[in-house]
């Protein structure tokens, strides 16, 4: 049973009775069990597989091979990646026992048990092995302990990529007739620890990357187009898996004014994708447009607080937007004291703490001819996502976008990914249709005057993008397709 408890038991034999549970799986599915066999073809969807698929094992080497294609051994390269960064933070600490620096060499072992207690069936679908759409995971409360009627029957969760801005420490949240603020990170309850990383964001490309914070990875250049990269786009992402907890103080009545939130959160690619879907090229009048759809690529969610950061104590996790200045002494979530300096940086270089999730799902990325800035970019990938919602017949909130390069990619918001976005570039029809449809819907709203110089929520704002509210211009996406030869209904 332990095997499947935690990322400890499951991917390190040490920790479990030296039971490899990786070799076990391996030889459970060499043998070929006919009776698996007959499960998997009464689960699958008629259509979705041939019968030799399971007739010949296929789903083997999917999961467990040493092919550098990125379309097999997905199990395999899981437990390879995880093992890496144990190994490398484990030679971390033993560097710091040699130099006798044993509280630091203390911190990175509470990191690993950390890491290593994470539940399997997290880890496993956060990285696309199990299907996370079915699994309540990624799913975090805001924990309300202060004792009064008030707080009675009050649950509130969400998915931690919204979480991250409606419960970010600071926000206030209204719920059974109260508003209530956000105070605290919740720790691992075994470990008292967090997850983080560092990560940079290249602003010429706006390619995302991460690493282990405790090995002082360099992040000052970008891989992908070797731009260097300045400090202030540089930080640590603390990820907060277990939740946040509600200030002890009484909470107040609504009034008429909203309530805060610290900052909607930002979408960033990491350039990370799975297996390649479909790939499309079709001319739309005299618009030339390249897409191709691509499974697992891995995106992050970033909330850095108007840039401020975080200011966060490592004991009992009250946070606070970091203003610049040293707080004094504050109180746990029980309300007791607590005298443990906030932290408001994070490394050797001293990095601002922000908040953030990684997550894997389905992507399809859009080439437009042309040289743009990202003002203008932003406006047309939210036309794009209104046209292919509306045409595709998709939810708003089911997909989402963000750039990369001078692309647009655009996601799926269903946890883990549930083939939306794909469907815009299997046939030139879908994606016809959709940019057709996002160009009437900017030529039918009436904002910005003749002119369109602007936006509203009838044409291409959301809630998930108020950052870029003021630079999002229907005017000059419609001159776009205008000068590409569309023509108004």
């Amino acid at each position: 049973p332990n095997t499947f408890n935690n990322s400890g038991g499951f991917f390190f034999p040490e920790n479990c009775e030296n039971i490899d549970s990786i070799a076990a799986i391996t030889e459970f599915l060499e043998k070929r069990p006919n009776d698996l066999m007959l499960a998997l073809k009464r689960v699958a969807p008629i259509g979705l597989f041939p019968d030799s698929f399971f007739e010949n094992w296929e789903i083997t080497p999917i999961l467990i091979s040493e092919d550098p294609d990125p379309d097999k051994g997905k199990l395999s390269k899981v437990a390879l990646d995880i093992r890496n960064d144990i190994s490398l933070l484990e030679e971390r600490k033993k560097e710091l026992i040699n130099n006798d620096q044993l509280s630091q060499a203390a911190k990175i072992k509470k990191i690993i048990e950390t890491i290593k207690n994470r539940s399997i069936i997290n880890h496993l679908s956060s990285h696309n092995i199990l299907p996370k759409y079915g699994f309540p995971v990624d799913v975090v409360t805001l924990e309300i302990l202060y004792r009064a009627v008030d707080a009675e029957d009050i649950a509130l969760s969400r998915d931690l990529s919204i979480a991250l801005s409606e419960y970010a420490p600071g926000s206030e949240v209204v719920a059974g007739g109260k508003v209530w603020q956000s105070r605290y990170i919740k720790m691992n309850p075994k470990t008292g620890q967090i997850i983080k990383r560092i990560y940079s964001l290249c602003k010429t490309c706006n390619l995302y990357r991460s690493d282990i914070l405790e090995i002082n990875p360099d992040l000052s250049h970008c891989s992908n187009c070797n731009q260097k990269i300045d400090k202030t786009n540089i930080g640590v992402i603390y990820m907060p898996q277990f939740g946040f907890i509600a200030s002890n103080s009484p909470p107040h009545d609504i009034g008429e004014y909203r309530p805060e939130k610290t900052h909607s959160t930002r979408v960033y690619y990491s350039g990370e994708k799975g297996e390649d879907l479909h790939t499309l090229e079709t001319v739309i009048y005299n618009l030339n447009v390249k897409g191709w759809a691509a499974k697992d690529g891995k995106l992050a969610i970033v909330n850095n607080a108007h840039k401020n950061g975080f200011a966060i104590c490592p004991v009992c996790g009250y946070a606070e937007v970091h203003q610049g200045i040293t707080t004094g002494p504050h109180t746990n979530a029980a309300g007791r004291g607590c005298n443990t300096p906030l932290r408001f940086s994070e490394g050797e270089q001293h990095y601002k703490i922000h908040l953030g999730h990684e997550f894997k799902t389905d992507i399809c990325i859009l080439t437009f001819p042309g040289n743009f800035g990202e003002d203008f970019r932003y406006s047309l990938l939210y036309a794009v996502l209104e046209g292919a919602s509306e045409i595709l017949d998709i939810e708003r909130q089911d997909i989402n976008g963000c750039l990369y390069k001078g692309d647009l990619v655009l996601y799926d918001a269903v946890p883990g990914g549930a083939g939306l976005v794909k469907r815009i570039v299997e046939s030139e029809k879908n994606l016809q249709s959709a940019i057709t449809a996002a160009y009437s819907r900017l030529c039918n709203c009436s904002c910005g005057g003749t002119s369109g110089d602007g936006s509203c929520y009838a044409c291409l704002r959301n809630y998930s993008n108020q950052f870029c509210h003021e630079i999002l211009n229907r005017g000059e996406v419609i001159s776009y397709f205008k000068d590409h030869g569309f023509v108004a209904d």
